[in-house]
């Protein structure tokens, strides 16, 4: 029984040759085709039977053969793919490199203990001796970092990203360079 592919679904469906020339329902999508005459009917059974079996019902270019994915549409679909994700991560790089450049951190740890050395001169010994016994029971450490220090750790994330999106936007333009060399090639 001769096979053709369905427009719609692409899948193979089997008509008998008495169909020839009338619509038939598709199986696998349920949408009419028209079966073509007795003779494109078996030019496309004949068509179909002598490709490899594991291509069969795959549509075919112009010179007869399969359609190959590694074809020069599709290295110019990833060249464009590549681009487009080099230019987003272009973009993105250079939104957090501003960001970086924007912040200026308030101050350092240096700064931070001259300014309270410069507070403990000019305190009462007694607000020193306070201060002594709550380091004694509650322990030196602080549950969150001084403003300064999360600044600068905000400004550091911004550089990773940055420094992540060139790393991004580089990888994906040798990738879209490399699409070119081997379309080249072939």
């Amino acid at each position: 029984m001769p096979a053709l592919p369905c427009p719609h679904c692409g899948k193979l469906i089997e008509v008998a040759a008495s169909r020839a020339g009338a619509e038939a329902e598709c199986p696998h999508c349920q949408l009419a085709i028209t079966v073509p005459k007795l003779g494109e009917l078996r030019r496309i059974d004949a068509e179909l039977s002598s490709q490899p079996s594991g291509t069969r019902g795959l549509p075919t270019s112009a010179a007869g053969g399969v359609a190959n994915p590694g074809t020069a549409a599709g290295r110019r679909f990833l060249f464009v793919a590549f681009v487009a994700v080099a230019a987003i991560s272009a973009a993105l790089a250079a939104f957090c490199l501003l960001r970086y450049w924007a912040i200026t951190v308030p101050g350092t740890t240096e700064s931070h203990v001259q300014m309270i050395e410069a507070a403990y001169v000019e305190s009462p010994a007694a607000d020193l001796v306070g201060e002594w016994e709550e380091i004694e029971s509650y322990g030196a450490d602080i549950a969150n970092p001084y403003p300064y220090q999360a600044v600068a750790a905000e400004k550091s994330a911004w550089l990773r990203k940055g420094l992540l999106g060139v790393a991004g936007m580089l990888v994906a333009s040798l990738l879209a360079g490399f699409t070119v060399l081997t379309g080249r090639r072939s």
